[in-house]
């Protein structure tokens, strides 16, 4: 998957819970593209860094699939990614 840039606002020292599912046309199926399948997204692994601009070099904060902060695919639903930033994690963040 391409990366990209998403601005997402967060309550500072609150849990900041976001599910993101990625799907693409079944243009095999359905050729007006209105048919959508999820991604299979098995064996996958994520990051997400929060900068305060774009072209930071460092980030505030970092969650993964190997810290825990990002689930590909709980429970098997495919096409689905859950992103998680803890309470400690937001109340670190400067305004």
């Amino acid at each position: 998957m391409l990366a990209g840039t998403y601005n997402m606002l967060a309550e500072q020292g609150s849990t900041l819970y976001r599910v993101l599912s990625l799907e693409y046309p079944d243009l095999v199926n359905d050729p007006t593209g209105e048919t959508f399948l999820p991604w299979d997204l098995d064996g996958y692994t994520a990051r997400m860094q929060v900068r305060r601009l774009i072209e930071d070099t460092n980030y505030m904060i970092e969650i993964t699939t190997e810290n825990g902060g990002i689930d590909v695919e709980p429970l098997g639903e495919q096409g689905r990614i859950d992103l998680t930033m803890t309470a400690v994690q937001t109340a670190a963040l400067d305004s």
